[in-house]
């Protein structure tokens, strides 16, 4: 399975997004380019608060019915229990994790896969601290190793489009909030306050907003990049951002 022209295109389309349920569509549509035939939805499963909601399926079948079944069954599935129980692949197959017998005897394969005739599911996580969000591709069929391969090429280029386009949506509100403020007044933010923050973890957060990567702040500070990952994990976490662009926003903020 060669990378077409078509899906080169829907790449550029996707780098485009400017917000996070314009990503969703996107994203949708390339990976519809690559595979013509599947069933295609964008999922945000949370461990403690279930189901966030079916962002999107491009079926017309998918109605409400449809997304009931898939709120009350999706804990249950094989790929969402993968990345919760802290699966790294970004892409995996359910017939790498479960048997044909096992998926057809299941309420979600009965409820949720049957009505679209489909047996087999891709996951290919785009973001998620604690919380399964990414595009599943179903269809009757095993999906080969040579069509997954061309699913973790384009990986790294749904992760940075989603980026991209959290912080275009980040920057956007932002915006909207000083220009709809009364004059004279102060524009609080939103997120929570850099307080929460332990030294190291401000100075991680320093060299985040002057553009550093990983590798080069753990260079800069003189510890491991697994250390420097773990801290800004943490920093993401604390200031309830999603990504480095918005938590550089939040020290700015801090530092005018």
């Amino acid at each position: 399975m060669k990378i077409s022209a078509s899906v080169l295109d829907g790449l550029d389309w996707l780098y485009a997004s400017r917000s996070k349920a314009d990503f969703v569509d996107r994203a949708i549509g390339l990976a519809k380019t690559c595979y013509p035939s599947a069933v295609i939805a964008y999922h945000d499963v949370k461990e403690d608060l279930g189901v966030r909601g079916l962002h999107r399926c491009h079926d017309a079948r998918a109605g409400d019915q449809i997304q009931r079944a898939w709120r009350k069954h999706a804990m249950s599935s094989p790929v969402v229990q993968y990345y919760l129980r802290g699966g790294t692949d970004p892409v995996i197959a359910t017939q790498e994790l479960v048997s044909d017998l096992q998926l057809r005897s299941s309420s979600l394969y009965h409820e949720c896969w049957k009505p679209f005739d489909v047996t087999h599911q891709v996951g290919l996580r785009v973001w998620g601290r604690g919380h399964v969000g990414g595009l599943s591709i179903k269809r009757d069929g095993l999906f080969r190793d040579d069509e997954q391969r061309i699913l973790r090429a384009l990986h790294p280029h749904f992760l940075r489009a989603w980026r991209s386009s959290s912080e275009a949506e980040e920057f956007k509100a932002d915006v909207d909030r000083r220009r709809n403020a009364p004059a004279g007044s102060s524009v609080s933010h939103p997120h929570k306050s850099m307080d929460s923050l332990s030294p190291r973890e401000r100075e991680v957060l320093h060299w985040i907003a002057q553009g550093k990567r990983n590798k080069e702040i753990s260079l800069i500070l003189g510890t491991s990049v697994f250390t420097v990952n773990t801290q800004v994990e943490a920093i993401l976490r604390k200031l309830d951002v999603e990504t480095r662009g918005a938590a550089a926003i939040v020290w700015m903020k801090s530092e005018a």
